[in-house]
């Protein structure tokens, strides 16, 4: 029952995100998956799958910003390898899309900061027992 509360609130969550298109179908088939697996947390503010959200959003944040920083500012070589990095973080379709065009106007591709707020919220169960050990309740 708890995969299945935790599925609902999931899918509600991420619902009005792609609606609006700030994610993509895959980053919210992955999410929602994670709260099937995980289900619902107790108490439900401390789920699985809204805080490696969370956290994913903030890690793809400091991500943008540091790409952003890459193409904006610096040496032509960084220019390049911001680009290259770009490039290789998307698919092959994405990429060869925007090859030719500035680094600036490639979408940054979402799994991977997901990923890894799903690595932060493991390591933050893990070490504290709870996906956020900095709200009680």
């Amino acid at each position: 029952m708890r995969s299945v509360v935790g599925l609902a609130m999931a899918l509600v969550f991420m619902l009005p995100l792609f609606s609006l298109d700030f994610l993509k179908a895959g980053d919210v088939k992955l999410i929602v998956a994670w709260g099937a697996i995980k289900g619902l947390g107790q108490p439900f503010w401390q789920s699985f799958a809204l805080w490696a959200f969370l956290y994913g959003a903030l890690i793809g944040g400091i991500m943008s910003v540091v790409f952003l920083a890459m193409s904006k500012t610096g040496s032509e070589g960084r220019k390049r390898f911001g680009a290259f990095l770009s490039l290789a973080l998307a698919s092959p379709q994405t990429a060869a899309r925007f090859a030719d065009s500035s680094p600036l106007k490639m979408p940054m591709p979402y799994g991977i900061p997901l990923s890894l707020g799903a690595f932060l919220t493991i390591a933050l169960e893990r070490w504290f027992g709870m996906p956020c050990p900095f709200i009680v309740g």
